[in-house]
This record gives C-alpha cells, structure tokens and sequence, in this order.
C-alpha cells in the first residue's frame, strides 16, 4: 500500500492517472511497467480506480449499487446467483451490513454517511477483484474518524487479498500514515522521498534538517520543501538526493 502525498495542485492525480493507464502514454516520456513488462491495454482489465468524487445513482440502495456494477463488471457465464454471493462478501468487507438496504443518497436524497458512501465508492470498483487498486483521495471531505476505518479497511484488504493498493492523499494525520507501508512525496512532478514512512527522519537528517518532536512527517516534508523552492537551486538539491538515497537503500538491500 503506497499512499502518494504533496502539496495541492503539484501532480499527484496526474501521477495516479499515468500509473493507472488513464493518460495515453505518448505524451509521456519514460517507460511505465508492469512486473518488469511494458503496460498494455490488459492491466485495466485486473485493476481498478476509484475517482475522488461518488458518482452513484441516489436512488438505489448499497446492495443494489454493488449489484449494478457487478452485472456490468463480472463475466456473462457468471451466474446472478454467483454474483449476488459476490455482492454480499464485498458488503462483509467493506463493513456496510447496517446500510446494505440503505439508499446511496446525495445532497437531495437521504441516504448513507459520507464514510458509508465512499466504501460503496471503492466497493464497486473491487467488485471484479482487481490485483492493483488506485484511488484518488478516498478520505476527501471525510471526518477523522471515517478518513481512518476507510484507509484500515483498504490496507487490510491490500494484506488479505495480496492485492497492490496506489492512493493520494492530502495533508494526512500520523495514523493514516501508519496504514501504509511506503510513502511517495511528489512537488512539481519530482519525487521528494520514496521510501517507508519510519525511514522520513534519517532521510531529511542527511539534508541537515531536524524534525521536531511530535511534528506530523508529511507536514515536516512538506515544510522542507517550501523552504528550498525559495532558494536559489530550487528543489533539484531534495531530488537529487532522493536519488542517491535510493540507490543506497537498493545496494543495502541486496546486501
């Protein structure tokens, strides 16, 4: 589970786009690969990408939702029976018993929580049970507390399933961040730090830069960066090392 994090407005959706295949690859430079293989049109088919923003019939409830998508998504020889069974593992999952007979809902129409809402969101991009999972900031417009069940339940799933799990998300509190095994920072299109979350401090220490005490890392990062866009080198220096950190993390590694 790799959560993608930066300021607002510096790449992060675009990133996630070209990763999930949604940009064509012409206007971009670079290889993108896929267990060592170039990707091709087939990796749509075993992923899955949920957007930021629920786009749901109001008017239907969880289980109908699901159903819905299952019937677009689940091969034709499946039968309903097959994939009603479907329909009600990804609703156990996905915690949404209480609200399986429950309408969606919007703005006009009452219906579930936020939280709720945006697990029906994931749910029916996972109802095909896709190997690589992206989602372009699942705990947007959330409270703390259902920002948190959703990230546990996708890194849970991510362990459970063996299924690979790509996000972005803004400004996230210290116990997001611990449901994910890596961390990528992005400004400007550059990779800042690229590594596991417990590795941030002796990252930026090889910088000469401190982290105070009870400081959120993504926030410190996110400091950092500010302060070296306004010198005279810019960020290159924070990509430059992240470049030598890598390749010393690879060689330890092999060692």
């Amino acid at each position: 589970m790799l959560a993608v994090v930066g300021p607002s407005g510096l790449s992060k959706t675009t990133f996630l786009d070209a990763m999930a295949g949604r940009i064509d690859q012409r206007s971009l430079s670079g290889q993108i690969l896929v267990n060592q293989s170039p990707m091709d049109a087939t990796f749509k088919c075993v992923s899955g990408y949920v957007m930021q923003d629920d786009a749901l019939f109001p008017h239907l409830t969880t289980r109908e939702t699901l159903m819905f998508s299952a019937q677009l998504k689940l091969p034709g020889s499946m039968s309903n029976q097959e994939k009603a069974r479907r329909v009600d593992s990804l609703i156990q999952q996905l915690g949404l018993v209480e609200c399986a007979n429950t309408y969606v809902g919007d703005e006009k129409v009452r219906g579930v929580s936020d939280g709720e809402r945006r697990r029906v969101s994931i749910g029916v991009d996972l109802i095909h049970d896709p190997s690589v999972l992206f989602l372009d900031e699942p705990t947007s417009g959330l409270d703390s507390t259902s920002a948190l069940h959703v990230m546990q339940i996708l890194s849970q799933m991510a362990v459970t399933h063996h299924r690979t799990v790509l996000l972005t998300i803004h400004q996230p509190s210290f116990r997001l961040l611990e449901t994910n095994n890596r961390i990528l920072v992005l400004a400007r299109g550059n990779v800042i730090y690229h590594d596991r979350i417990s590795s941030m401090v002796d990252h930026f220490s090889g910088l000469g830069q401190t982290m105070p005490t009870y400081v959120n890392a993504v926030e410190y990062a996110l400091d950092v960066m500010e302060e070296h866009q306004n010198q005279h080198e810019g960020l290159q220096h924070l990509v430059d090392y992240q470049v030598s950190w890598g390749y010393l993390f690879i060689h330890a590694s092999m060692n």
